[in-house]
């Protein structure tokens, strides 16, 4: 099932060019229908048969920002966590989250945070978690060494 924001995205998206492919294709301009169909077909033949990997791709995101809580739970000072970012040390949900199925996962991946004394430490960590279920995540190991 789509959720309701991408409902209303390809609706607008259909009123959009509903009008101007006809306006288009009254004039002749078929090069524009047939591109327009090949889009279509593109965009179905890439995501219409990969409902179970974005799931998997969901899952693991959830379970790298549910990870990222439970660790910030341990630290010192949290609100000093970071577990990089776009512009520097990027973290990948796809090579540090293990899908062990079952719905549990396995991350193995860094934090770096303040210590008691001030000081930003890169510590790194591995947890494993379950999804048990309506977004809820259960915290089974979590070990942290600097």
């Amino acid at each position: 099932m789509l959720p309701l924001a991408l409902w209303f995205g390809l609706i607008f998206l259909i009123a959009w060019f509903a009008p101007r492919l006809f306006v288009a294709l009254m004039k002749g301009s078929a090069f524009i229908f047939g591109s327009f169909l090949l889009l279509l077909l593109l965009n179905w033949l890439n995501h219409g048969n990969s409902g179970s990997s974005r799931s998997s791709w969901d899952r693991k995101n959830a379970a790298w920002v549910m990870a990222q809580q439970f660790v910030k739970d341990r630290l010192k000072s949290p609100s000093s966590a970071s577990f990089g970012s776009a512009l520097g040390d990027y973290q990948d949900p796809d090579r540090v989250v293990s899908d062990l199925g079952g719905g549990e996962f396995r991350i193995r991946a860094w934090v770096e945070a303040q210590n008691s004394f001030g000081a930003t430490i890169r510590t790194t960590f591995v947890c494993e978690l379950e999804d048990t279920g309506a977004g809820n995540w259960r915290c089974t190991s979590l070990q942290m060494s600097e």
